[in-house]
């Protein structure tokens, strides 16, 4: 989402992690998912000229979560 007046760029679910993840269990994703999509962010920012740019959750794609450590005490 680009908050216009502001000039900031809102981005979610990037979910770094998501390829090597998937290949692993057996779903073919290309190993230039991320790349493309940071790729994409960069040409943004460049164009819309932003203040800021905010990752509002599910930056990492991964098995681990916080939760899972908060119940069992970890």
């Amino acid at each position: 989402m680009y908050w216009k007046e502001h000039k900031i760029l809102l981005i979610a679910n990037v979910y770094e992690g998501k390829a090597s993840h998937f290949r692993t269990n057996g779903i073919p994703l290309s190993k230039d998912h991320l790349l493309n999509d940071l790729n994409v962010i960069l040409k943004l920012i460049k164009r819309l000229y932003l203040t800021k740019l905010v990752f509002l959750g599910d930056l990492y794609h991964t098995n681990f979560n916080i939760k899972n450590e908060l119940i069992d005490g970890g």
